[in-house]
């Protein structure tokens, strides 16, 4: 549909999908979260896709993970995904242009009964959400930007990182997905919660993308060879993203974890890539990402509910948007 700006909205087909990605991939704020590379693989959610195009190039688009809730039509946060709404194309410089483009996409989200998305510490799409009446709450992520210098570590980091080479602690690249997945369940429940995929599923998208060149699983083994601590980190065409960890709390005064994320760290340096910790909610472990000489960067969480009913439902807790 072609309006007066010239843009044209357009829900484009799977087939499609690969155009969608490589603009993606171009594009400062874009990100692996964005792509149907991660998105096609989330359990019971329905993926659409809607581009912004003009004169017949992509300018812009939103990825949406759809879910049905009790009958409602919602716009979900995907599964263990940091960041989620529309991407700008970066040609798309001149602030009106942006904004319009902006605004184009997200009027999408008012057919929903109920929405919800997270933007990128790299989006400037903050700047256009301030005169809308949707709810907004900021989150937080840890990021090391690699420039010229390298990370100052916290001595009591560096201590640990000693704690781990005299523990023999063994790291390696792995698709050994199963094990990743059953160390990560194991903090999962440490923690009193469910790991957020099934086994099943998770294996799915970790070697779907290991196919691709889009993800790096690590183990950390003991010195008698016994898998003890995981990290699996998905990444782009700039960063790194740590979002699947865990360890074997028997083992835990090996300081494996820290090892996993320094090798993951340095790694991520020497491929020119940033590393995104994925925020935490949780002090004590933002505290820790810190001591990696990570600077701790915004994220803007938007969402609206739409729907009279759906909203006294989710007021008394029937249903979770």
């Amino acid at each position: 549909m072609m309006d007066e700006t010239g843009f044209a909205v357009k829900k484009i087909s799977s087939e499609e999908w690969s155009d969608w990605d490589a603009f993606v991939f171009q594009q400062k704020e874009g990100t692996i979260f964005h792509t149907s590379h991660w998105l096609k693989h989330q359990p019971n959610r329905k993926l659409e896709i809607h581009v912004l195009l003009d004169h017949g190039s992509i300018v812009g688009g939103i990825p949406l993970s759809i879910v049905n809730k009790a009958g409602f039509r919602v716009v979900a946060l995907p599964i263990m995904t940091p960041y989620s709404g529309p991407v700008l194309a970066d040609s798309l410089y001149f602030k009106h242009g942006r904004l319009e483009a902006f605004r184009q996409l997200t009027a999408l989200l008012t057919t929903y009964d109920a929405w919800r998305y997270k933007l990128s510490p790299k989006s400037d799409a903050e700047h256009y959400t301030k005169e809308t009446k949707e709810i907004k709450q900021h989150r937080r992520t840890n990021l090391i930007v690699f420039g010229a210098e390298k990370p100052e570590y916290a001595s009591s980091l560096k201590r640990n990182l000693k704690k781990a080479e005299k523990a023999g602690i063994e790291i390696k690249e792995s698709t050994d997905f199963e094990s990743v997945y059953d160390l990560s369940a194991k903090s999962f429940r440490y923690s009193g919660r469910k790991h957020p995929f099934s086994k099943n599923n998770f294996i799915e998208l970790a070697n779907a993308l290991h196919e691709v060149g889009l993800a790096t699983g690590r183990l950390a083994f003991s010195e008698e060879g016994k898998p003890i601590a995981c990290n699996w980190l998905p990444k782009d065409h700039h960063t790194t993203y740590n979002i699947i960890h865990g360890i074997d709390r028997a083992f835990k005064d090996t300081q494996a974890g820290a090892a996993l994320l320094h090798e993951s760290i340095q790694q991520a340096q020497a491929n020119k890539l940033h590393f995104d910790f994925e925020g935490s909610s949780a002090e004590r472990i933002h505290r820790f990402y810190q001591k990696f000489g990570a600077e701790e960067r915004k994220i803007i969480e938007v969402n609206a509910i739409n729907n009279r009913m759906i909203s006294l439902l989710s007021r008394i807790g029937l249903v979770r948007v």
